[in-house]
């Protein structure tokens, strides 16, 4: 029971998060809008586009890291000798590391849109 509990109280905040970053992402675009025709929001312009910049590198990163991990378990998978045990957690393993690698790329390209 506590485990369904912490799963909903996980997502709520994941959903909580999403609908913050689309927010911002919206509001970086209003803004980068009025910029143009306003001088004084530039600076504050500037600050979007500084943190929207690292939250693209960061997703980018992920995508490197979870590929990379995704690469090793592939690897590992073709390796493995138990491959009745071993094969069946990785490949959950890796479906879950493969899920997460979707994700972010979701993520990253709604940032760039």
């Amino acid at each position: 029971m506590d485990v369904a509990c912490n799963d909903l109280v996980r997502q709520r905040i994941i959903e909580k998060i999403r609908k913050k970053e689309n927010e911002l992402r919206e509001s970086y675009i209003n803004l980068k809008k009025t910029a143009i025709e306003n001088k004084f929001f530039a600076s504050v312009l500037d600050d979007y586009e500084e943190y929207y910049n690292y939250i693209r590198d960061e997703k980018q990163k992920q995508i490197v890291v979870l590929s990379k991990i995704a690469e090793h378990l592939d690897k590992l998978i073709m390796n493995t000798t138990d491959i009745n045990n071993q094969a069946a957690v990785l490949k959950d393993d890796q479906r879950i590391i493969l899920d997460k690698l979707s994700n972010v790329r979701h993520e990253l390209e709604e940032i760039t849109e």
